[in-house]
């Protein structure tokens, strides 16, 4: 649309003509529901502000869920792509929950915390059902299809990683130390790609790493001391749809970084 829109922080693409743009004004999180008027060149981008959420996921082509911090605690609404005509599916008292939504299915798991234990939920027509749990720092990523749950928990200074197989409720540890917000499943939703740390750091984990008091360098399949010259700690890793490239954000500087899978050795 030829539309420059500067300060741009996150950009949530619903479908080819919907999108939800959010950024900073000043310390408050701004979010604008957007819409491509035509498939022409000279196409416009309207659209309007969305209430003050915290969190906006694509739930369909029709319909986006919102995560809102109140001052009771929080709530998920379903709304329109607008916006407009929310719908309140759930609330809560507490006000600190991590929401990820795979397919029709939306998951909410506690705040990750090194002092406290942690469980994911399923949220299934305004009630919370178990999905798994019980340890102290956890992190969760479900596959696609919500079948697989990559999760990342603490012990003292160290962390585990593995995965949770829903069907069965197996759960299969795997040989990196790594958080599960540093990973991001390929297309297919059984392979992972995660940032694993070179070197571990002492201190309260998942918390000092949340709070960017530490930070956990990774080496990426090709070598970043020729490209980077820099050390990366990989953050909020994407993958494209066809699964040829992963772009993540590096921590320590908030540089975007792209990696073609294809080329790695």
């Amino acid at each position: 649309s030829n539309t420059t829109i500067p300060g741009i922080q996150e950009a949530i693409f619903i479908n080819d003509n919907n999108i939800v743009l959010r950024y900073l004004d000043g310390d408050v999180v701004k979010s604008f529901a957007g819409f491509l008027a035509s498939s022409t060149p000279d196409q416009t981008l309207s659209g309007q502000f969305l209430p003050d959420v915290h969190k906006i996921f694509r739930l369909s082509n029709t319909s986006i869920l919102l995560y809102t911090k109140t001052g009771l605690g929080s709530r998920v609404d379903i709304a329109s792509l607008d916006g407009t005509a929310p719908r309140t599916i759930f609330s809560s008292p507490i006000s600190s929950w991590v929401t990820s939504v795979t397919g029709s299915d939306i998951f909410l798991t506690n705040a990750p915390t090194g002092l406290g234990t942690g469980y994911m939920y399923r949220l299934d027509e305004g009630a919370l059902e178990k999905v798994f749990g019980g340890f102290d720092g956890l992190m969760t990523l479900p596959s696609a299809d919500g079948r697989y749950v990559a999760y990342s928990a603490t012990a003292s200074d160290r962390s585990t990683f593995g995965v949770f197989d829903r069907t069965n409720g197996e759960i299969t540890p795997l040989p990196a130390g790594t958080f599960a917000s540093k990973c991001v499943w390929l297309p297919g939703g059984e392979t992972l790609f995660c940032g694993v740390p070179i070197t571990r750091s002492a201190g309260l984990l998942p918390d000092d790493w949340l709070m960017g008091e530490i930070s956990r360098t990774a080496e990426i399949i090709l070598s970043l001391d020729e490209t980077a010259r820099t050390p990366i700690d990989v953050m909020e890793p994407v993958v494209s749809p066809d699964g040829q490239y992963v772009l993540f954000t590096n921590k320590n500087d908030s540089s975007l970084w792209s990696l073609k899978l294809n080329q790695a050795p």
